[in-house]
């Protein structure tokens, strides 16, 4: 919602944020205590989180731990362990978990240890509550919750996403990464948390997990690929769920561009900063290192405006010190105009088969659209090939894609994402991305005999990956087959067996399609009461054996599924997490609304002032309004539009200048997506009554005391070395 701050109006966008996240929600209880231990085994990713929690006050109390897990994942097991006592969790109908009164109160036993129950599935994960019970201020209490997932394959790694927790009365995380081959995977090389290195089964990371932490490896699988597997689960009624999952390995060794020329395109802005702008400069050394010595190359660059770096196609062998050079001295500029830039491309192909490269850092104007940048650049989608790379400077987070795909999809492309701290060993993985090698397209899946209708992607590139569920009648089949296309070729390959703990997948996905009417619910419960798996129609109940009556109850519940919920007096909890639309709460970095007035009045409106002395002396006597809009974020103006009433093109061009000029002050980046500020100014040009001159209204309404402008800290405008 857009916040004012006379005389500006600012209004705070996060237009580039990833998906907005759950936030853990909590009452009654206190954490000091958070570990996650993350297992890769192949590309199936098991999770247990341990959380200590202690209570509000000194009387025992029961307290609400609502979490996110990822889309398609399954909570497979949870414990809770209050001194030497543990109780369990066991798989029952999720209706009877809310449980109490009459009934339960003769029965004079205690209330059970927890619960877990599905809540509601989000675009981003399903939200899980747990209520444990008791709780008090002096003894600590253990929540262990564990959850299986398949890691995503993007960009020739393996990843899981560990959902958001917030802030408030919850400890920082300490993270381990352990992994084993399986599943296709020969062997998992290194592992990363947020782009930074951890070892494999080293010590824990102890990490803030108040936004996503992306935890990932390097996988060497056991063949070129496409790799399959499959994994059928029988749900009764003559269905079958069916997992297939497909991943193609990248290549070891990069072919060269397909294209008979190169051009890279380069983003010289100021928010690109110094590690940016590094980053872009060994990007273009290694493309121009990676094509033949006779290959044409040209580099563009661009900020607000866009010009050719060496003014003609040069050889790569003579280019590539040249290049390497110009782009070291170009000066950093303000603005990304990223249309511009395609323009000027689109001249420079001119019609010629040419793979071009576009280096950004994608912190595009918020007026900017898909359509725009697809109709900015009118270039043969046959004969050219348009790659978007965008280095990730350290604290940033991952770029959002939806901008850009439109244009990369059009000229066969990808967006790749690479973080600049990972260059100095991730160029080679970067440059095999943006290889030659086809994908995989005309994805089809047979199980048995049969063509089964399955939602695969339209293709699939290398070091990318894809997993997919197929309902089908009829039993499990022992074949399932991939058929696809790369290139000219015919691609088969059967699929290999999925990891046993791939069933927790499977009946959680039952669960979901039993809560769209797809799969019954009895056969749903019956799935995921036998591999054990949370889901909307199955929670679990936490008993524990040792308590009066809980031996008993538990034989009851695993074998005939009854169950009768002893719960605790709970206040009742909040209906719906609260969201986060870009940042969560504290963990907003922008600068305060002090220092857009200060930039208008001491670095813009001098400029105003000399444009309007200036373009007096061509026109004596002109008025009017020129109001304007400047994007702000990142440490530079990087877009300002400008209307109100007719006026000289030449001070509207000079005023916008200024704008561009302006030295805005770099905030601290905290991972989440950036906050573009939005600062509008009208200006006013006056021409009293009775008055030839003319005048610049000098009224910026400011309120507040008249303060000294503040130190600014310019962005640097040089790469390093």
């Amino acid at each position: 919602m857009p916040r004012f701050v006379a005389p500006l109006s600012l209004a705070l966008l996060g237009p580039l944020a990833t998906a907005a996240h759950a936030e853990v929600a909590t009452s009654g209880l206190r954490e000091t205590r958070c570990a996650l231990a993350v297992h890769f085994d192949g590309p199936l990713v098991t999770v247990r989180e341990t959380h200590d929690l202690v209570g509000d006050g000194p009387t025992p109390a029961a307290g609400r731990y609502q979490f996110t897990v990822p889309t398609g994942a399954a909570v497979t097991d949870a414990t809770v362990q209050l001194g030497r006592r543990t109780a369990t969790a066991i798989p029952v109908l999720a209706e009877t978990l809310d449980g109490g009164g009459p009934a339960t109160d003769a029965l004079a036993l205690a209330p059970d240890p927890g619960v877990l129950r599905w809540l509601r599935g989000e675009h981003d994960g399903d939200v899980v509550e747990a209520i444990v019970h008791p709780l008090t201020a002096g003894a600590t209490t253990r929540l262990t919750v564990r959850w299986t997932a398949a890691a995503r394959y993007d960009d020739g790694r393996l990843q899981v996403a560990v959902p958001a927790r917030g802030g408030g009365p919850l400890a920082p995380c300490a993270v381990a990464v352990t992994a084993a081959p399986g599943g296709g995977v020969r062997r998992l090389r290194a592992g990363f948390v947020d782009g930074q290195p951890v070892a494999l089964g080293g010590r824990a990371s102890e990490l803030a997990n108040h936004r996503p932490l992306t935890i990932e490896v390097e996988p060497e699988w056991s063949g070129p690929g496409p790799i399959a597997l499959a994994r059928s689960l029988e749900l009764g009624g003559g269905q079958t769920l069916t997992a297939v999952a497909l991943y193609q390995p990248t290549r070891a060794v990069a072919p060269p561009p397909s294209r008979s020329r190169l051009l890279i395109a380069v983003d010289a802005s100021r928010s690109m900063t110094a590690d940016g702008r590094a980053a872009a400069v060994a990007i273009a050394d290694g493309l121009i290192a990676s094509v033949p010595s006779t290959t044409p190359v040209e580099v563009i660059t661009f900020d607000r405006l866009a010009q050719r770096l060496l003014g003609d196609w040069t050889a790569a062998g003579a280019a590539r010190d040249l290049v390497r050079a110009r782009l070291r001295a170009r000066p950093a500029g303000s603005g990304t105009d990223l249309a511009a830039a395609l323009n000027l491309i689109a001249t420079t192909v001119d019609g010629e088969p040419t793979r071009v490269v576009i280096v950004t850092d994608a912190l595009l104007s918020t007026r900017v659209t898909p359509t725009e940048l697809v109709g900015a650049a009118m270039m043969p989608a046959q004969t050219t090939t348009v790659d978007v790379v965008v280095p990730v400077i350290p604290g940033a987070a991952r770029p959002e894609r939806a901008t850009l795909e439109p244009l990369t999809d059009v000229f066969h492309g990808k967006v790749i994402a690479i973080r600049t701290a990972e260059l100095g060993r991730g160029l080679d993985r970067l440059l095999r991305r943006l290889s030659a090698d086809p994908p995989v397209r005309e994805l089809a899946v047979t199980i048995g005999d049969a063509v089964v209708q399955v939602e695969l992607p339209d293709e699939l590139p290398p070091g990318s990956g894809a997993v997919s569920f197929a309902l089908h009648h009829g039993a499990a089949s022992a074949t399932v087959a991939v058929t696809g296309r790369r290139g000219g070729a015919e691609v088969s390959v059967v699929a290999a067996p999925w990891l046993r703990s791939g069933d927790a997948l499977l009946a959680a996905a039952a669960g979901r399609l039993a809560s769209e009417g797809a799969v019954g619910p009895a056969a749903a419960l019956t799935v995921a009461r036998r591999v054990r798996a949370l889901t909307p129609v199955a929670g679990f109940a936490l008993i524990d054996r040792a308590a009066p009556g809980g031996a008993a109850r538990i034989e009851l519940a695993t074998t005939t599924g009854a169950y009768q919920a002893i719960a605790p007096t709970l206040e009742p909890g909040p209906a719906e997490a609260p969201r986060a639309e870009a940042e969560a709460a504290g963990e907003v970095a922008e600068l305060p609304d002090s220092t857009y007035q200060l930039l208008i009045k001491y670095h813009l409106w001098p400029g105003v002032r000399t444009c309007y002395r200036d373009a007096l002396r061509g026109q004596p006597r002109f008025a009017g309004t020129l109001d304007v809009t400047l994007e702000i974020a990142r440490g530079e103006v990087h877009a300002a539009r400008f209307g109100g009433s007719p006026l000289p093109s030449s001070f509207v061009a000079c005023v916008a200048a200024a704008a561009y000029a302006m030295e805005v002050p770099m905030h601290r980046l905290t991972g989440h997506g950036e906050v573009i500020a939005i600062v509008r100014k009208p200006i006013y040009l006056r021409v009293p009554d009775g008055d030839i001159e003319p005048e610049l209204s000098e009224d910026l309404g400011f309120t507040d005391a008249e303060v000294e402008p503040p130190p600014l800290e310019p962005t640097p405008t040089t790469p390093g070395p």
